[in-house]
């Protein structure tokens, strides 16, 4: 056995030997089951219509308003720990019918490719951000890729959501 091997081994052996067997110690059934008492929540936010955002990648690069259509929502998860730590975790998801229409094309998401997600520790007035992105084909296949950046506000105890006009990874 190598050295390297043989150290952690010692160290193993020596931990064990160390041990006692408590009888006087815990009962099995406080074991069983986690003593953290974190609590844990999830739920859905259906998020307002987009409405018409100028893409500058679209129209072959010269850029169009593009009219972005379908439902979209937020799915939040809370984690509360007894000691005040909150974690929020948000991940950003599409129907499958979401889709964004120019003047000559019509682009259809690919609702599993695209989104964004994030985890955040919560604190009121804070300000968090995070990319959303989103992969589109057309009718005749081409594909976009559009980039939002999300913004995660914590007002009077509600969580607010909100995307920026969007913009084109890529293009300067």
């Amino acid at each position: 056995m190598r050295p390297s091997r043989i150290v952690p081994c010692l160290v193993l052996v020596a931990l064990l030997a160390g041990c006692e067997n408590d009888p006087e110690g815990p009962a099995t059934d406080q074991l069983a089951s986690p003593q953290f008492g974190a609590t844990h929540m999830e739920w859905d936010s259906p998020q307002p219509p987009r409405g018409e955002h100028f893409i500058p990648c679209a129209n072959d690069g010269a850029g169009e308003n593009l009219d972005f259509e379908g439902a979209w929502w937020a799915h939040w998860t809370l984690i509360a720990t007894p000691s005040d730590d909150q974690i929020m975790k948000v991940k950003i998801v599409y129907s499958d019918d979401f889709k964004a229409t120019g003047a000559e094309d019509v682009w259809m998401i690919d609702a599993h490719a695209s989104g964004g997600n994030s985890t955040i520790v919560l604190g009121a007035g804070e300000v968090f951000h995070f990319n959303v992105n989103e992969f589109y084909t057309n009718q005749d296949g081409d594909k976009l890729h559009i980039q939002f950046v999300a913004q995660i506000v914590v007002e009077n105890m509600q969580l607010k959501l909100y995307l920026d006009n969007g913009w084109c990874p890529g293009q300067g």
